[in-house]
């Protein structure tokens, strides 16, 4: 595969070679963004608070950060 270009310089990495870290970038998020989800639901039995909204905050940005690292995976796997 040919180098990435980027900031006006080559890279010395193909973008078939992210295929790994974005997979386990998303295996690992996807156990980060369970265990925000079930303290996210014992965070909404108590008032809410600043703490609970943050907490759902950072799930829905982990979560969108997840389905990148899928499909930073996948558009790898493909190939350039």
């Amino acid at each position: 595969m040919p180098a990435l270009c980027a900031l006006g310089r080559l890279w010395c990495l193909a973008d078939d070679d992210l295929v790994l870290p974005g997979a386990s970038g998303a295996v690992l998020l996807t156990a980060w963004t369970g265990l925000l989800g079930a303290s996210s639901r014992l965070a909404a039995t108590c008032a809410p608070t600043a703490f609970t909204r943050f907490i759902l905050g950072l799930l829905c940005l982990t979560a969108a950060n997840t389905l990148l690292h899928v499909l930073l995976a996948i558009c790898s796997a493909r190939g350039g």
